[in-house]
């Protein structure tokens, strides 16, 4: 048995490395990644992101192999290069995109020159499915993949292989971009995104359009709502950009919805292919025949502020750099409630609190007007309002229940059963209000679970869908917040016992910002980040580390 250990090359500007040989064999397992233009008018082909190179001569199993896993960075021409490694009766049926495999260490290749075989071990910091779907592989990381060989015309070619592609990280993060598939919320009054990564290639936006028909990940479950009719198709499976327009051609069904609802799709199109640069607009056809779809304009959730609001023991207050300035509205409902923690709505009309005698919420428009008890329970967690203006309340005892209320005082109670025997640490509602972040604990300490709202006809909240973990590589979570549509604030516990904010984007990865000793609380919004220590000390994130921005400070929160 022939081992070799493949290591990196350090990256430089231009060029980063994927893998190369040593020991037994010195043959060079890179080649140069190339900073390409991004996908514009007038694409046809796919972009050099990354140079492989063609089968050298008379290459041994272990060179072949070494040039088959470095020819699979290529993704341009559907990976024409790394075909060319592989025996005739493989070279039509491997699957390249059917999975992703981004390596954080290096490789083992392991050659039997007489089974002509090899296995080839590797350690995933993340797995992409076909449909772009990331998962973090923080737990069973090490995967196994068997090859085999034959020769053709003299040459050594492989003959067996998985269905898959394996790239280092700092190659993924040249060749491949995270892209979010748009679909309307229940309602269809918000766009809700749902991340998959793709190979930057000119076959981009067919693949963003097909994403769409598939339909949205399994967890959304019915908080969001595929407009497009089930058998819809591309009639030619392409979809070409030219002159910024993204023109696709659908089979007959596409007709069988309204026009409002073709102007919904319309919407979805236009905001998942807008993400590709040059791209400014769809032109739909249907069976050749270009369609004159109505615009629709979805609610648009992209103004927010940046300046957050806090607690102190006189009011609420809005924070602006070094500057604190007093809510007048909420004196009174401060002073009388003692309150540990609040929210306040979107819109700013209304203010909520919650001290030992319950969940209490006042207009804010009303100068002091007395608040309305609404939730009796005790040790309630901080609430909050969705986009629609339902006022959510959990409790932070074991089997709790989840109970909305509208502005007119209508109230209803969630069904799920998945905090049964379970305690709630922390709880957020996404910026559109589709989706709900929980930290749960559990058996296998505390856990980040995210759930997709389910509504009636009028927007109330009525149930949650079944729970999807997300994985971390930080412990010990205690607080959770979108930070925005696609990524959640969490926070855990450091190896050193500090506290350890981390943002994590849902379908990718996480980053881990500068820890800070006894933190309660982190938020952001506009990329503004917040945290809050145990003795009430408000810290902003300023390039790389926290700085002090207020003392006093309770709870601290943006609105929603």
């Amino acid at each position: 048995m022939k081992k070799i250990w493949l290591t990196k090359i350090a990256s430089t500007l231009l060029t980063l490395s994927v893998f190369a040989l040593t020991g037994c064999a010195t043959i060079p397992f890179s080649s140069d990644v190339q900073l390409g233009s991004d996908i514009t008018k007038n694409s046809s082909t796919d972009f050099l992101y990354f140079s492989p190179y063609n089968p050298p001569n008379n290459a041994s199993m272990s060179e072949l192999l070494a040039g088959f896993l470095s020819a699979g960075t290529g993704p341009q021409n559907d990976y024409s290069v790394a075909r060319e490694y592989l025996a005739k009766n493989l070279k039509t049926t491997w699957i390249p995109s059917q999975q992703v495999v981004v390596a954080d260490s290096n490789p083992e290749i392991n050659v039997s020159e007489e089974n002509s075989s090899a296995l080839v071990s590797v350690h995933s910091a993340a797995m992409i499915d076909a449909a772009g779907r990331m998962t973090l592989s923080l737990e069973n990381a090490d995967h196994l993949y068997s090859f085999g060989f034959v020769k053709e015309d003299g040459q050594w070619r492989i003959s067996q292989a998985p269905n898959l592609t394996i790239v280092s990280r700092p190659v993924f993060d040249v060749v491949f971009k995270s892209y979010a598939l748009y679909f309307f919320d229940s309602q269809r009054q918000y766009l809700v995104p749902d991340l998959r990564w793709f190979p930057s290639r000119a076959s981009t936006a067919t693949r963003l359009v097909n994403g769409l028909i598939e339909g949205p990940d399994l967890w959304l479950g019915d908080s969001v709502v595929n407009v497009i009719p089930d058998g819809t198709k591309l009639a030619v499976d392409a979809v070409t950009v030219t002159n910024g327009v993204a023109s696709m051609d659908f089979n007959g069904t596409f007709l069988t919805v309204s026009k409002a609802v073709r102007s919904q799709i319309k919407a979805e199109i236009d905001a998942t292919l807008g993400q590709i640069a040059g791209v400014r607009e769809s032109q739909i056809s249907v069976d050749r025949n270009v369609q004159n779809i109505a615009t629709f304009a979805p609610k648009d959730i992209s103004t927010v502020t940046v300046s957050p609001l806090v607690l102190t023991s006189d009011s609420l207050s809005s924070v602006s750099a070094n500057t604190i300035t007093q809510i007048d509205s909420t004196k009174l409902a401060v002073s009388t409630l003692r309150p540990y923690d609040f929210a306040v709505s979107s819109d700013e009309s209304s203010a909520a609190f919650v001290s030992q005698s319950g969940l209490h919420s006042i207009r804010l428009e009303t100068f002091g007007a007395g608040a309305v008890l609404l939730d009796s329970r005790a040790d309630l967690l901080a609430p909050k309002f969705d986009r629609q203006g339902w006022l959510w309340s959990v409790g932070s005892k074991k089997n709790t229940s989840v109970q909305v209320f509208s502005q007119s005082g209508e109230k209803n109670v969630l069904q799920t059963s998945s905090f049964v025997a379970r305690k709630v640490l922390s709880f957020s509602l996404s910026p559109e209000g589709a989706r709900m972040a929980a930290v749960v604990e559990t058996t296998q300490g505390s856990q980040v679970w995210l759930f997709g709202v389910i509504r009636n006809k009028k927007g109330m909240p009525v149930a949650l869908s079944q729970p999807f973990v997300v994985a971390s590589a930080v412990s010990g979570a205690s607080d959770v917040s979108w930070l925005d549509g696609s990524k959640l604030g969490l926070l855990g516990k450091a190896a050193n016992g500090w506290s350890q904010p981390v943002e994590r984007v849902i379908g990718g990865f996480e980053q881990q910002l500068a820890g800070y000793q006894g933190l309660r609380q982190f938020v952001g919004s506009s990329g503004a980040r917040y945290a809050l220590t145990t003795k009430g000390e408000l810290l902003q994130f300023r390039g790389s580390t926290w700085t002090p921005v207020q003392l006093g400070i309770q709870r601290v929160h943006f609105f929603g």
